[in-house]
């Protein structure tokens, strides 16, 4: 198996909150993962953020997105909706 490197792995994590990986990206970043305690912490602070996120959207709907568009409200919207699905 073909480990990636770190800064690919930063790329996949952050890659996989938006899409689904390829069945080779989460199997070569897994491993690597597994061996790298560095990028496994960073795949834990980044799906901590997106939770915490999500949460405060939840209780607190349009509060802080004044000033954003309508438009951009909904993309926003509708990405964390297929996120959560």
């Amino acid at each position: 198996m073909i480990l990636f490197s770190c800064r690919r792995v930063v790329q996949l994590t952050s890659k996989e909150l938006d899409a689904r990986l390829r069945l080779t990206e989460l199997v070569c970043a897994g491993g690597h993962r597994l061996l790298c305690g560095q990028c496994r912490l960073y795949r834990q602070q980044l799906h901590a953020i997106e939770a915490a996120i999500r949460e405060y959207l939840r209780e607190a709907p349009g509060r802080g997105d004044e000033r954003l568009p309508d438009d951009a409200k909904a993309r926003i919207r509708d990405t964390l909706k297929e996120g959560m699905a």
